[in-house]
């Protein structure tokens, strides 16, 4: 948090967010803490959570949930659904039996911007690579 903190006077006042692996909301509903202004976007294909994130969502008014992957691509894509539902990811790791597929729709965010159904974002944190 201190890092978002430092940048906050780098950003616009009300900057767009992508939250990717929203996973429970919990970084989310830091963020809006920070960026009063905020609108953010969650992007979560995984279900474990879904009363956190609804808790989340009612929470501000600016925050858009896609029950979606972001991915390279356009198309379904294989989620794997971890006992630890946070370890849940399209990444396969090769990790046996532990984790149960499914399929669930993917896009890009590149995409998503072009069709219009996102603005470009200022910031955007990514569960699984920290960006």
């Amino acid at each position: 948090m201190r890092i978002l903190r430092l940048l906050k006077p780098r950003l616009p006042e009300d900057p767009v967010i992508l939250d990717v692996g929203a996973s429970n909301g919990r970084w989310t509903r830091e963020i809006v803490k920070i960026f009063f202004g905020a609108t953010v976007f969650l992007f979560e294909p995984g279900t474990a959570y879904t009363d956190e994130i609804n808790a989340t969502l009612d929470s501000h008014e600016r925050l858009k949930l896609f029950p979606i992957a972001i991915g390279e691509r356009d198309g379904p894509a294989t989620f794997h659904v971890h006992p630890d539902p946070q370890g849940s990811t399209t990444v396969d790791w090769q990790e046996g039996n532990f984790a149960t597929p499914t399929t669930v729709p993917m896009r890009t965010i590149d995409s998503l911007i072009k069709e219009g159904t996102l603005p470009s974002p200022d910031f955007y944190q990514d569960g699984h690579s920290g960006r």
